[in-house]
């Protein structure tokens, strides 16, 4: 059964569930013997034989129901057991009623009666049929030489355990071709092949083909032996790769550090469609070895993977197999212990960060060339590299909220890692030029009457020459190329620029407006013939110009990097474009600012990658609040709004741009006074905040702060008031009471 045109129901489980089992689960038949049917071992209701799509609090209120017929059961009673612990009013359970009703096809009230003013009466007959034995084997013994079942022309050549069940490499009998079987041995093992297919499928569908990740080419669930059938990889996991080569230490570190890099982009593409792989480990990397020679990885196994957002499965008409039971405790530490991120082993659920947390894990053993060693206090000492051990630290923190955004940012590190190491040697020499300015100007105190003024001008002029030389990358040439021109930029930076601030070189006071002027005139005739380190020096003196609030110079030197991109560096000009652009619209010189962002979006195009796709939802939200700055703000909601699914889908459904937007958003629904909107937004994305950075984390705070402005306009200053004090206790705990912006709250 192929995965494009699979409609088959999922087959009953012999598995008691644990949630279930303390009810004394069993099966139940309501109404006719051809009409409703509950298996409460698999959880999955069934109507004239064929599953039915619930959500589990209406099955769990069926649940409750079905063991008292013909009984009335008070609302009281529902609500306390469906819904414990939670306030909630009888208008939830009224409208959880209703979607049971309709996934029983009840809508005359033949099976469940509403008794009014009182609670609800299952009227139809219940016959509670045997319960399900213990968990059995489904998978019957295979060994090597037998055909596959089902499939005669495949026969099963070796056999490797897996974590929740049987997993064999099979070859074609006439052709010689690989795949890979997994059949299950037990109702868990079921669920995970259901939710690997289900999770395929939703990848499939929303990212396109990728090569980075395996699919699942086949299945059967129509009878017993239940399996998947998927794309088999020459070389095994990493670890029998590495292994094959003579182990980790016999390959080359570039090598290694591009394995991680590649599972890094392949897990930020999963956890932009809200997937969370839950077992990210070197046996569960794929390796190929592409037409070079060199390997490449596919990430695989997302049996024990989970759907942040179930809405993705039902915008693209994608039964939920395998993700419809209610998750169990087990579930929650799924995993391999060694990488499994402190948060998850104490009880919270796992997240993105969890996910890098792992890859950290991983990297960390590729770095020190032990693929069984686990992350221990002290973990430092053995990394050597000071870059690598910035970044294995990045993506494997003990607080979750400090760890790196996304695994994105994980792949850019390494793969710009030569340079980086440039740019670091750069910005310690520059450090070492302030040093001896700062001693000169120190000499210089008992010479000259001015040196005192001089030495903090040089000081800012050095801090913003450093920041420069930090922001210099040129991550996509060659680093012998990214060598020269950070060389080169160092020079150009240290030598004219650093020497306007000299005291010994200049008897007249210098400002940062200053150095950054003299930089940006010599720039173009510096660097005549190195197009894309002219357009390094402009991107950094954009960065400058916009920290001093200069953003009208910000955007001319934006734009003139933009024109200095060739013509297939497409998103590096749209970047370049998108900040010129915005910093017009920060002095609303609309006039500019829009064909600005137009042209960057149409350099964007449809990008399939995630660079692109982040990128033109930052350029649409710069767009729409262009249209508040315009004066028509109801049109810039409206946008930012439209908005909303294409940053959930660049980013993730729960991250921190997306709450970004919520909070732009929610700003734009207070001024047009749409309070009940706005609140329902900014509390979407106070939620968000704090489910990313914790209670009181900046963000969360600021998150907050505008919740209680909009409830100040609102003329609600009694909830205003609670939630201003909540800022400011948070302020204070995580900032301390003499803290500016605990002050400025506080005021």
């Amino acid at each position: 059964m192929s995965d494009i045109d699979s409609t088959a129901p999922d087959p009953p489980v012999a598995v008691p569930h644990p949630w279930a089992a303390s009810r004394d689960a069993a099966r139940w038949q309501i109404g006719p013997a051809d009409g409703i049917e509950l298996d409460e071992f698999s959880l999955e209701l069934k109507r004239e034989g064929q599953p039915v799509a619930i959500e589990p609090r209406p099955l769990e209120l069926l649940m409750l129901l079905v063991r008292q017929p013909d009984a009335v059961v008070t609302k009281d009673e529902l609500l306390d057991q469906v819904w414990a612990g939670r306030v909630v009013g009888e208008s939830v359970l009224t409208k959880c009623m209703a979607k049971l009703r309709n996934a029983l096809g009840d809508d005359e009230q033949t099976l469940i009666k509403t008794v009014h003013g009182f609670g609800y009466r299952l009227v139809a007959p219940v016959v509670r049929l045997s319960a399900l034995p213990p968990a059995a084997p489904i998978a019957p013994w295979l060994k090597a030489g037998d055909a596959v079942p089902l499939r005669a022309n495949w026969r099963l050549v070796s056999r490797y355990e897996g974590a929740r069940g049987e997993n064999w490499v099979a070859e074609q009998v006439k052709t010689g071709e690989k795949r890979v079987f997994k059949f299950a041995r037990d109702g868990a093992a079921l669920t995970a092949l259901k939710r690997e297919i289900t999770l395929h499928r939703l990848l499939r569908e929303a990212l396109g083909p990728r090569p980075d990740i395996v699919r699942v080419l086949d299945w059967n669930l129509d009878e017993q032996p239940y399996f998947v059938e998927l794309e088999h990889c020459s070389e095994g996991s990493v670890t029998e790769w590495a292994e094959r080569a003579g182990g980790v230490s016999a390959v080359p570190l570039q090598t290694r550090l591009d394995i991680v890099a590649r599972t890094a982009h392949a897990l930020a593409a999963a956890h932009s469609v809200g997937v969370l792989h839950k077992d990210i480990k070197p046996g569960n990397v794929l390796i190929e070895i592409d037409a070079d020679g060199a390997p490449r990885v596919r990430l695989a196994d997302f049996g024990s993977a989970q759907l942040l957002d179930d809405e993705r499965l039902r915008a693209l008409g994608i039964t939920r197999m395998g993700l419809t039971q209610t998750l169990r405790a087990e579930e929650t530490t799924s995993g391999t212990w060694a990488y499994l991120a402190p948060e998850v082993i104490a009880g919270q659920p796992p997240t993105v960060q969890s996910d890098l947390y792992a890859l950290g894990v991983m990297l960390y053993q590729m770095v020190v060339c032990d693929l069984r060693r686990p992350l221990a206090p002290g973990w430092e000492r053995e990394v050597e590299d000071e870059l690598l051990r910035e970044d294995i630290a990045a993506a494997s923190g003990v607080d979750p909220a400090r760890r790196l955004a996304d695994a994105g940012e994980l792949t850019r590190r390494l793969q710009t890692l030569d340079t980086r190491r440039v740019t670091r040697a750069a910005a310690q020499a520059a450090a070492a030029e302030a040093e001896r300015l700062r001693l000169a100007l120190g000499r210089a105190q008992q010479r000259r009457s001015r040196a005192l003024a001089l030495a903090g001008v040089a000081g800012i002029g050095i801090a913003v020459a450093v920041t420069l030389l930090l922001q210099v990358q040129t991550a996509r040439q060659e680093a012998e190329r990214q060598a020269a021109a950070a060389s080169a930029v160092n020079a150009f930076l240290v030598r004219d620029m650093l020497s306007a601030a000299d005291p010994y070189a200049n008897a007249r006071d210098t400002r940062v407006r200053d150095v950054l002027d003299r930089a940006s005139a010599q720039a173009s005739t510096r660097f005549a013939a190195q197009p894309q380190t002219e357009a390094a020096v402009r991107r950094s003196l954009g960065e400058a110009y916009a920290a001093l609030s200069e953003s009208a110079a910000a955007a001319v030197e934006f734009e003139r990097a933009a024109a200095l991109h060739p013509p297939a560096a497409r998103l590096e000009r749209a970047r370049d474009l998108y900040k010129a652009g915005a910093n017009q619209l920060d002095v609303d010189d609309l006039g500019k600012a829009r064909p600005l962002l137009d042209l960057a979006l149409a350099l964007t195009g449809d990008s399939k990658d995630l660079d692109g796709r982040q990128l033109a939802a930052s350029i649409r939200k710069s767009i729409a609040m262009a249209e508040h700055h315009a004066g028509r703000t109801e049109e810039a909601a409206q946008q930012m709004l439209a908005l909303l699914p294409q940053v959930e889908a660049a980013y993730g459904a729960s991250t921190a741009e997306v709450a970004a937007t919520l909070e732009d958003l929610g700003a734009l629904q207070t001024l047009l006074r749409s309070f009940p909107q706005a609140e329902a937004t900014l509390r979407r994305a106070l939620a968000m905040r704090e489910e990313v950075f914790g209670s009181d984390h900046p963000r969360t705070l600021k998150a907050q702060s505008r919740l209680g402005a909009m409830l100040t306009e609102a003329g609600r200053f009694g909830e205003a008031e609670i939630e201003l004090w909540r800022v400011l206790d948070g302020s204070t705990r995580a900032l301390g009471p003499d803290h500016r912006e605990a002050i400025v709250r506080c005021g």
